[in-house]
């Protein structure tokens, strides 16, 4: 609340000289040993904001953070873990706005990590981490910068990770996954020379190949570090799977299904048989992100490596996921937000209607969109808005969503009945049990979270099963399977959809209206007549809701929408 008063009351009021006179003050004031830790977050957040719009006209500002009593560097790298991620998220606004510090920076903060690493007395993992995030942020930014980072010192990053993960130690290795995470934010030719790329396997073995341990109770803190050792890996692998050319990424297939793939397939079935015996908080958090990590690989991969060995493991442990919420705390996913089609959105009203005041101007594009690249390159960052990076839960379902929704794509139409059953039964329940709860506060269809108190603000039971059915159908419509989608599994989708178009979160509505239209196109005519009859009733139907007739009605518009051209 403090940032927002800050920059909404006087940031964005200001006059570039009065926000270089801001910047200069509160460089000064976070740069100075006698800051309280309050100060110092809403400092550096705001500071990451004026740099980035000041740009080279914060000079002063820039030599107060790195010449002050507690330089930034020294910041990013020591305290609370809230001020050093607010201090890397202000390193980043300071190379993007004076390139020039990049090397010097860069270089200053791989000799602390090297040296760090290599102290005798080894030091606790969090300062490791800590050290690991600086070099990692100021690798991501230069990929931003005009010319970006020496080719001598990213060589020397990709080569001192690789010798942190060789060392097998759980807390080096960390630090040495962070940073080569963040040299996969660089262009993509880079990574792609043959000396890089087999330092990259070899870092990958290490981490993905080595030796199973079992799951048993007496070596549970063992397996709780291979788990998340192992988790580190495959962010690596995945985001590495992702941002290559598929003609670099091809050569990796094999050597991945057959010698890194199978001895974490066999953990996570040990881990499932041994899960009531070995679970505490610690385990758990570890086997939800190794999950997490692990779905989204095979997500990344190839449909070949996703043989029914491997679905026979992992597909239990995903439905299961997504409709039991015993499995995750009763989590909600965030995936759904991400899955929904933006067209309807000017259908709602929107939040705040009110016009700015006179002399106020809207928020930078370009900064804002600047700020969120910082979090797209270095995830950890996005704790800074409240640790929903660190959501082990929230990560492993939607993880768990992206799975489904690939799986279901390749299977045949006996399995997606199946699959369908399983969210058709979860849908039915929670329905059933949120029916005895009071009812929300009739209010619009779109419309935000009103301040009623009678009103409920919880997740819906159902985002979860809406998620992955959304996700299932938009995969199919955006590339075709070889088994084609049968009119004879209608029923089967009117199972989930039926208490998705009733739900009280507008959300849900809005996913299943979304994937009513996508089935109309896939299924054609006998799925639309049907869904005609579906609809035709439940507008008729007296008893029915204000919000279950708008969410058939928006899922006519959709059925009806000629389809979106393909790219």
């Amino acid at each position: 609340c403090v940032t927002h008063v800050l920059r909404a009351g006087m940031g964005e009021r200001l006059s570039e000289r009065g926000q270089h006179m801001m910047a200069v003050t509160l460089a000064a004031q976070v740069s100075s040993r006698s800051c309280a830790e309050p100060v110092l977050l809403v400092g550096l957040k705001e500071l990451s904001l004026l740099l980035l719009q000041l740009r080279e006209v914060a000079a002063d500002a820039r030599d107060a953070l790195l010449q002050g009593e507690r330089p930034l560097l020294s910041l990013a790298t020591s305290g609370p873990r809230s001020v050093r991620l607010c201090a890397c998220q202000c390193l980043w606004s300071l190379v993007l706005a004076f390139p020039s510090q990049l090397a010097p920076m860069l270089n200053l903060s791989l000799n602390r990590l090297r040296a760090s690493a290599a102290a005798p007395p080894a030091r606790d993992s969090d300062a490791l981490q800590s050290e690991a995030q600086a070099v990692a942020i100021l690798v991501a930014s230069s990929s931003r910068t005009p010319f970006g980072a020496p080719p001598a010192l990213t060589n020397g990053c990709l080569n001192a990770a690789s010798e942190l993960v060789s060392t097998g130690d759980e807390a080096k290795a960390g630090a040495g996954w962070v940073v080569l995470t963040s040299l996969l934010s660089l262009s993509p030719g880079w990574l792609s020379a043959k000396p890089r790329l087999a330092k990259l396997y070899a870092m990958l073995k290490a981490g993905m190949g080595a030796e199973v341990l079992e799951a048993a109770f007496k070596k549970r803190e063992a397996v709780e570090a291979q788990l998340r050792a192992r988790a580190n890996a495959m962010q690596a692998l995945s985001r590495f799977l992702e941002v290559m050319p598929e003609s670099v990424a091809a050569a990796f297939v094999k050597p991945i299904t057959t010698a890194l793939l199978p001895p974490n397939i066999a953990l996570l079935a040990s881990c499932r048989e041994h899960a009531p015996k070995l679970m505490n908080p610690g385990f758990r958090q570890a086997y939800l992100l190794f999950r997490a990590r692990l779905y989204l690989t095979l997500v990344a991969l190839p449909s070949s490596a996703l043989t029914a060995k491997v679905l026979n493991v992992v597909m239990p442990l995903v439905v299961a996921d997504i409709v039991e919420p015993a499995n995750t705390h009763a989590a909600t996913c965030t995936a759904l937000s991400t899955l929904l089609d933006p067209l309807d959105n000017p259908l709602a009203p929107p939040p705040d209607d009110e016009p700015l005041p006179p002399g106020i101007a809207p928020p930078d594009p370009l900064r804002v969109a600047t700020a969120d690249e910082a979090e797209g390159c270095c995830a950890w960052l996005g704790e800074i808005r409240g640790g929903q990076a660190g959501d082990a839960e929230v990560a492993c379902l939607d993880a768990a969503v992206a799975l489904f929704g690939a799986v279901f794509r390749l299977q045949s139409s006996d399995v997606r009945a199946q699959l369908l059953s399983h969210l058709g039964t979860a849908a039915s329940k929670a329905s059933r049990d949120s029916a005895t709860s009071k009812p929300s506060s009739a209010v619009a269809f779109f419309a935000a979270a009103t301040a009623d108190a009678s009103r409920d603000d919880r997740p819906s039971p159902l985002t979860n099963i809406c998620a992955a059915l959304l996700s299932s159908v938009q995969r199919l419509a955006q590339r075709p399977a070889r088994s084609v989608l049968r009119p004879e599994l209608t029923p089967a989708f009117g199972a989930v959809l039926a208490p998705c178009l009733a739900d009280a979160d507008g959300s849900v509505r809005r996913a299943a209206a979304q994937a009513v239209g996508l089935l109309g196109q896939l299924l054609g005519d006998p799925y639309t007549e049907s869904f005609l009859s579906v609809a035709s009733a439940a507008l008729t139907d007296p008893k029915a809701t204000d919000d279950t007739r708008a969410a058939h009605a928006l899922a006519l518009a959709h059925l009806f929408s000629p389809p979106p051209p393909r790219p």
